[in-house]
């Protein structure tokens, strides 16, 4: 799992700066004239929690967003709590981009979470992927474990896509040391960059002091989270199809439909969920197109279609003789040139149907083509 290099997957990581501080520590707080402190411009309140990361690059302190980001902040705060991060590497640095550590393997491929294996998503509208912030690394929605990112440059592309939760409020001389070390393959460094220790502390009148974290508790109430946002999608859904109850497909529409193709035998050809357009004249499968419009959802119907309404009729023109020198990549992987072998292609199997020693003859009719077929259909929602 990880951040994923920007070419290749549009879904990693970036934040601007709000006059971040980089002269006195946070952890240093007691020093301060009132025992006062601020973030940035931000004046601390009773209850708000900042990570302390030690490196062997120096220190990182970051302002956790528990309040906007219960769910990822409390995963974060209970790895921690757990010794978890102490020792870990920042396995993956990118410069002008990122830097990403949080797995105990080292390899982007590890880590879990407080919840279990993974976690859902907690995107927040006024939590951006901005330069100097702390998100969550992933493989894909909902796929959030341990690993973790701190963005050395704006990727706001990345919002939307990887969750935010804090924001780096000193030690920004260190995270810019880190991400200009010199990596080799893989974006990994040369020279390990270790987390030598995580903690966090809460702010309470005027201090930074240690505290108490429920991890089961803040296990409980993500499962609780999870169950009522499921009752909550599947409530809203319903509430849609009532609305929609009364609508009929029409062109213009996409339909959700639950289809099943027979061959001519009666035999099963494919059967699926799928989108399809209703459009005024469809090329292929006219008798489909054509037989849905004007049903609501919830409704079913079974089509007969001739060829002409559904993959068209077979032409023995489409028969083409193919040297067998050309397939000799099908035979390295182990298909056989003979009568009745099928040869996978992009446009779906083709079969050999004629051996004329030196060459073959294939068959590029349409899957279908020249049968009247039935299909079963319903219709689930209508978009």
């Amino acid at each position: 799992m990880g951040i994923f290099k920007i070419f290749a997957l549009m879904s990693l990581i970036f934040f601007a700066p709000t006059n971040v501080s980089d002269t006195t520590n946070v952890s240093d707080i007691n020093n301060l004239p009132n025992n006062e402190i601020y973030m940035g411009t931000k004046k601390l309140e009773n209850g708000d929690k900042v990570a302390i990361i030690t490196t062997n690059k120096g220190k990182i302190e970051i302002f956790l967003e528990t309040k906007k980001a219960p769910v990822t902040t409390n995963n974060f705060i209970g790895l921690a709590k757990d010794g978890y991060y102490d020792g870990v590497i920042f396995h993956r640095v990118i410069k002008d981009f990122m830097i990403q550590g949080g797995d105990p393997d080292g390899t982007g491929m590890g880590g879990k979470s407080i919840y279990g294996e993974k976690f859902e998503d907690e995107f927040v509208s006024d939590l951006k992927n901005n330069k100097y912030t702390i998100s969550m690394a992933n493989a894909g929605p909902n796929t959030n474990g341990s690993q973790f990112f701190i963005n050395v440059k704006d990727n706001n592309f990345l919002d939307g896509k990887h969750s935010v939760f804090g924001e780096v409020v000193d030690g920004v001389k260190n995270v810019d040391a880190i991400v200009k070390v010199k990596t080799g393959a893989q974006d990994r460094p040369e020279k390990e960059v270790k987390m030598i220790k995580v903690e966090v502390k809460e702010y309470k009148d005027g201090k930074l002091v240690d505290f108490d974290f429920d991890k089961e508790k803040a296990i409980q109430e993500y499962q609780t989270y999870v169950k009522e946002k499921a009752q909550k999608e599947a409530q809203a859904k319903k509430e849609e199809m009532e609305r929609k109850k009364d609508l009929q497909l029409k062109v213009g529409n996409t339909a959700v439909i639950e289809f099943t193709i027979k061959k001519e035998d009666g035999s099963e050809y494919i059967s699926t969920t799928n989108q399809l357009p209703i459009v005024e004249k469809a090329e292929m499968l006219s008798g489909l197109n054509d037989g849905i419009k004007g049903m609501k959802i919830g409704e079913e119907k079974t089509l007969t279609l001739k060829p002409q309404e559904a993959f068209g009729e077979y032409k023995e023109e489409y028969k083409k003789e193919i040297p067998k020198a050309d397939l000799k990549s099908f035979e390295d992987a182990g298909i056989k040139l003979e009568v009745g072998s099928k040869l996978p292609t992009q446009v779906g199997e083709l079969e050999i149907v004629e051996d004329k020693g030196d060459a073959v003859v294939v068959d590029t009719n349409v899957p279908l083509a020249g049968q009247t077929i039935t299909i079963d259909v319903k219709v689930v929602d209508i978009l």
